[in-house]
């Protein structure tokens, strides 16, 4: 094997391993691409982008009561500001 082909399959897994995010179940996971955030997402395997998009978690027990009254955009604003207040 050549030094490129090493090089490449490094990076190859490397990129894999950092795209796979694992969210508990009292947790949330907000992705922000750029500096806005993109979707809120778990719990479960999640996949993202690991160059243009940031994970941030947010633990959920605090306000998990109130979750099930909201929409998915109203969820994002609450777990955005979640993590403005952090």
């Amino acid at each position: 094997m050549t030094k490129t082909f090493v090089v490449f399959l490094i990076v190859s897994v490397a990129f894999i391993i950092k795209s796979v995010v694992i969210c508990k179940y009292t947790e949330r996971v907000v992705i922000f691409r750029g500096s806005k955030p993109h979707r809120a997402d778990g719990p479960g395997l999640i996949l993202v982008i690991p160059i243009l998009e940031r994970v941030v978690r947010v633990n959920i027990s605090s306000f998990s009561d109130q979750l099930s009254k909201v929409s998915h955009e109203e969820l994002l604003k609450r777990l955005v500001e979640e993590i403005k207040y952090q």
